[in-house]
């Protein structure tokens, strides 16, 4: 929690003071006057005079800063302006320099105005441009594109995917990561019509045709969902395992990562515990990655008895999933 208010006044501030600078900079580029560029608010605790006559500073309250730009009020015999107002005034106005009146911000036209006002907006889009762009560029991690099993009687399930495949291409056109697989198929459900799609199972690459249906408005249900397609969790890993437990007898042991159950390749938690659950008193074939290592173990689910009088299989281990990352750029 701490962490999350520390960042999110970093951020701000950061926003802030570049909004500000936008304003600054093109304000000196109208002609106007720039009398105090602030790094916070409240009591100033460091500044400094530049050339041009600005105080640079920075104040006590780190949540963005200010630009205070000269006005008519600075200029009128009776007004009342701080003595560091005052001072980057005449620093930057010696004895024998032109009126200052024409450097104010009410004396400009009014599209030098409106520039000076849209400035702090503007440089925040292209900040954001500049970031996003950044972190493109350099790359970023997401979700790898590995499917979840489909729901029955979906287009996924009935193209022939499965949970554990891994989309490569939609179309010819790569894919790499899940975001990339969702994109390329919303892409396509405006028009309808079919989408081969192309995936990696037990080594081979296989291509399936997924038809897709029209989708007038995206916003009112998930297509992906529609579609019978998920993003898989992950090959499930043994967090513990119960003491005295049928896993245990079997040989499982903590941070055992589970890659294959009976003639399921790479499943995620749920069909795991339901293979394990739907199969009590049968026995399992695991096929496990221990340290880079592939082990095999039959492991049989000991029977128990709910309250609604089913009996389910349980194998006596606590499951855990790391999503599979891929670097995009």
């Amino acid at each position: 929690m701490l962490t999350t208010l520390i960042s999110f006044f970093v951020t701000l501030g950061v926003l802030i003071t570049f909004h500000e600078l936008g304003h600054y900079w093109v304000a000196r580029w109208c002609g106007v006057r720039v009398l105090r560029f602030s790094v916070g608010f409240g009591r100033v605790l460091i500044k400094r005079f530049d050339r041009n006559g600005t105080e640079w500073a920075i104040s006590a309250i780190p949540l963005g800063g200010y630009v205070k730009m000269l006005d008519q009020d600075d200029l009128a015999p009776s007004s009342k302006i701080s003595s560091s107002e005052h001072s980057a005034a005449t620093h930057a106005n010696p004895p024998g320099s032109p009126d200052p009146r024409g450097s104010s911000f009410q004396s400009q036209p009014v599209l030098k105005r409106f520039a000076i006002v849209a400035a702090g907006p503007v440089f925040n889009l292209l900040l954001a441009v500049f970031l996003y762009a950044s972190i493109n560029f350099v790359g970023n991690k997401e979700p790898e594109a590995v499917l979840a099993p489909p729901t029955a009687n979906s287009p996924a399930a009935m193209a022939g995917l499965k949970g554990g495949d891994k989309v490569v291409a939609i179309n010819q056109t790569a894919i790499a990561s899940w975001p990339q697989l969702r994109w390329n198929l919303l892409q396509r459900l405006a028009d309808g019509g079919e989408a081969e799609i192309t995936i990696e199972r037990g080594g081979a690459q296989l291509h399936r045709t997924l038809q897709l249906p029209t989708l007038a408005d995206p916003s009112q249900a998930d297509p992906m969902r529609d579609l019978g397609l998920g993003l898989a969790s992950g090959p499930p890993i043994v967090r513990s395992v119960v003491e005295g437990s049928v896993a245990q007898r079997a040989g499982l042991i903590s941070r055992d990562l589970i890659i294959c159950v009976g003639e399921t390749n790479r499943p995620d938690i749920g069909s795991l515990v339901q293979i394990i659950q739907n199969n009590a008193g049968k026995p399992l074939e695991l096929e496990v990655d221990r340290n880079g290592e592939k082990l095999k173990f039959i492991v049989t689910p000991s029977p128990h008895t709910l309250e609604n009088g089913q009996t389910i299989g349980r194998a006596g281990i606590q499951l855990g999933a790391d999503i599979p990352m891929v670097e995009v750029s």
